[in-house]
């Protein structure tokens, strides 16, 4: 019961000095909006290639989606997550049903200065709301500088012999 209790008051106190705002337009109130949550681009397509046994976007990373996804991996706001993965949720079902979910790995020292790996936290989500296991089998084995304002060949060679 004390466990339980220091982590509802926790909450209740991160809730308290940084209160829930939309991310997508900054509504205060919610994470995440009904206005921004119709405003998303979703996706229907799944791209399958040689070097991955399946790829699905749940929408395009524009708009509310990108200030979302900025909001959780910038801004510590995982309380995103549930909502970022409910729009993700239905490109897992155009997948092949039992295929796992790799989150992609932050350097050791990125993930300790962040925190948490926003990527494990949204395939976590996603792994129970649709039944799917994680599986963590890639490993960054170099720091890489950000990606953010790289071009594709840029964000190529960034990430070349870093898993």
């Amino acid at each position: 019961m004390a466990a339980w209790y220091g982590v509802e008051l926790g909450k209740r106190i991160t809730e308290w000095l940084w209160p829930a705002r939309c991310a997508g337009c900054g509504c205060p109130g919610t994470w995440w909006c009904v206005g921004c949550d119709l405003s998303i681009e979703r996706s229907e397509g799944v791209a399958v290639t040689v070097a991955l046994d399946g790829l699905a976007a749940g929408a395009a990373f524009s708009g509310p989606i990108r200030s979302a996804l900025k909001a959780l991996k910038y801004h510590h706001s995982r309380a995103i997550a549930s909502d970022i993965a409910a729009v993700a949720e239905p490109a897992l079902s155009r997948l092949p049903h039992g295929l796992p979910l790799v989150p992609i790995p932050l350097h050791a020292s990125r993930e300790r200065h962040r925190g948490y790996n926003q990527a494990r936290v949204l395939a976590v989500w996603l792994a129970q709301r649709r039944d799917r296991t994680v599986i963590e089998g890639l490993r960054r084995i170099r720091p890489t500088v950000t990606q953010t304002g790289l071009d594709r060949r840029a964000r190529r060679r960034n990430v070349k012999d870093a898993f």
